[in-house]
């Protein structure tokens, strides 16, 4: 056996995935159902209003699927759009037919107001901010998630959870974290944590990345247990094409094998191919 392969056996039920050399055989057998809700309680974890499931995110999923697709100019539209705050006007000229695209992506689905004429661009909804910003990703894995074979999503849900402290400072205490995707497939959980970064991986998201799939595993080991799941979804080009599709953070896929997060990224080309990765995710 290639000293490379490694092994992680969850059950004795178990599909065969074969990745950058890993052999990975994970747990295919029925669970008994529960809902997202009823399972993370058991878990000591309690959803916050608004719970909000993947058909929310269903209205903007042309919108999403196509932003996935064109990352590299929305990051660019992005850093522009950062600089305007509270949605004033600003001035984004757009000579290539790729940036035109996108503002009339935009424009259409009333996330942008866009003069062609003059060249000017306002977002002053708030809403369209938050979505353009990083929310478009948490909908689109949450679709992803969802059209791979989970049975139930939420995105962007307020979890609740209990951290221990002595009684003489009052007891255990209340925190409130966000989960950017929250999935169930049977009475298997997943949680997905999401990151619009760099369009191609050059290094510099490095320790973010890191850091991200580190607090991925935390999540998932502490509060879903040995047959938790947990993906990093990064809208970066993690493959280098013209070096035969080298990683381009070899560093990274080792550290994601060690935590058995699965880890993706842009260089997957469409949303199929992401849904895909999730259907292999269970």
């Amino acid at each position: 056996m290639p000293r490379f392969a490694r092994f992680s056996f969850r059950s004795t039920c178990a599909s065969v995935n074969l990745r950058f050399g890993q052999l990975t055989l994970r747990s295919t057998c029925d669970k008994t159902m529960g809902s997202i809700g009823h399972l993370l309680t058991r878990r000591g974890i309690q959803l916050e209003t608004p719970v909000r499931p993947v058909a929310g995110a269903a209205t903007r999923a042309p919108l999403t699927k196509y932003l996935w697709r064109a990352y590299p100019r929305l990051h660019a539209f992005k850093k522009a759009l950062a600089n305007a705050a509270g949605g004033k006007t600003f001035r984004y000229p757009a000579p290539d037919p790729a940036d035109r695209e996108l503002l009339g992506q935009l424009a259409r689905a009333e996330a942008i107001q866009w003069d062609r004429a003059r060249n000017l661009v306002s977002c002053p909804q708030p809403w369209a901010r938050a979505y353009l910003t990083g929310a478009w990703l948490e909908e689109f894995a949450a679709l992803a998630a969802r059209a791979g074979g989970a049975d139930e999503v939420f995105f962007s849900q307020r979890v609740a959870w209990w951290a221990s402290s002595r009684p003489a400072d009052g007891g255990p205490r209340k925190r409130i974290n966000e989960i950017d995707v929250i999935a169930r497939r049977g009475g298997v959980l997943s949680f997905t944590s999401c990151k619009a970064l760099t369009p191609i991986y050059d290094g510099a998201d490095r320790q973010h990345i890191r850091d991200s799939m580190l607090e991925a595993d935390y999540w998932r080991s502490h509060f879903l247990g040995g047959d938790g799941r947990a993906v990093l979804l990064v809208a970066t080009d993690l493959i280098d094409e013209v070096r035969q599709n080298r990683p381009r953070c070899p560093g990274l896929f080792d550290v994601a094998r060690v935590v058995e997060v699965d880890f993706l990224g842009s260089d997957l080309p469409g949303f199929e191919a992401v849904a895909e990765a999730y259907r292999r995710h269970w």
